[in-house]
């Protein structure tokens, strides 16, 4: 789901923490129409029924949500995007997970920053992901 790449960047502990303010208003938009999204496809499939196609009352109503949906989905493309032209990895739409590339002990790693944190106070091997998160102080 994340998404395009963009050249990689490499950002300092100091530079991803200066970008917070943007990237947690983008992201606080990912997860805003994300959410919306997925209760629109949700209503969209109640509608369709177990036939898959909605019934004559429901068409009308189907239309909307297909054309919601669908600029719902281009509003994310384009987030994903502006955080791709910044340099930083949009990895989870619904968590609001993002990475920035960096440089810790000569190594290549990921600072991490999910929506909802006051600051990046995480890291993980590139190899790891979320699932490798460590605090920053921690040794390896």
């Amino acid at each position: 789901m994340p998404g395009s790449q963009a050249e990689v960047r490499l950002f300092t502990l100091d530079e991803a923490r200066k970008t917070l303010p943007l990237v947690r208003s983008i992201v606080g938009d990912i997860l805003e129409c994300y959410r919306s999204l997925f209760e629109k496809s949700q209503a969209y499939l109640q509608i369709k029924g177990e036939s898959g196609k909605p019934t004559k009352h429901g068409l009308a109503r189907a239309k909307v949500l297909e054309d919601e949906m669908s600029t719902l989905k281009q509003r994310l493309d384009s987030a994903a995007f502006e955080l791709a032209e910044l340099g930083i990895e949009l990895k989870d739409y619904e968590m609001g997970l993002v990475d920035f590339r960096s440089i810790r002990e000569g190594e290549e790693v990921s600072l991490c920053w999910k929506f909802g944190e006051d600051t990046i106070g995480f890291w993980h091997p590139l190899d790891t992901g979320y699932k490798g998160r460590r605090p920053l102080g921690s040794e390896k």
